[in-house]
């Protein structure tokens, strides 16, 4: 019967490769300590911006609510002194005008509230409208 044994080299040759790798790597991580560090350092104050930016928006929505009711009950005293003819036709044309900007304005401001309210649970993490809760 035929036996034999094989003796094999393997002559790895790394000129460093490794070694860099492993520096690379560190070095990467090191970065994302610090980008992170960073991040956390200054999440408060992006929740404080985004936080003012949700009042803001809140308020501006609230006031164009309130023009809006406003431009509402201008139209009805138009409609009403151009039906018992003391004011001329043209200016329903004006108020209804007024009234349709207004309420253009006043949704697009309920969007931006409501916007500003999802970022801001975003960062926090958590839902802070109630109804999605």
């Amino acid at each position: 019967s035929d036996f034999s044994i094989g003796l094999g080299l393997i002559w790895e040759i790394d000129f460093g490769v490794k070694s860099s790798n492993v520096s690379h790597a560190r070095i990467e991580l090191e970065t994302l300590k610090a980008q992170q560090a960073f991040a956390q350092k200054n999440m408060p104050i992006k929740i404080e911006k985004l936080y003012l930016d949700l009042v803001e928006a809140q308020k501006k929505a609230v006031e164009l609510e309130k023009s809006y009711k406003s431009s509402k009950k201008l139209l009805n005293n138009i409609a009403s002194g151009v039906a018992l003819g003391i004011t001329p036709a043209k200016e329903i044309i004006d108020s209804y005008t007024l009234k349709a900007e207004i309420y253009q304005q006043f949704v697009e401001a309920a969007y931006n509230y409501e916007m500003r309210l999802a970022e801001l649970s975003y960062e926090m993490g958590s839902e802070l409208n109630p109804a999605l809760k």
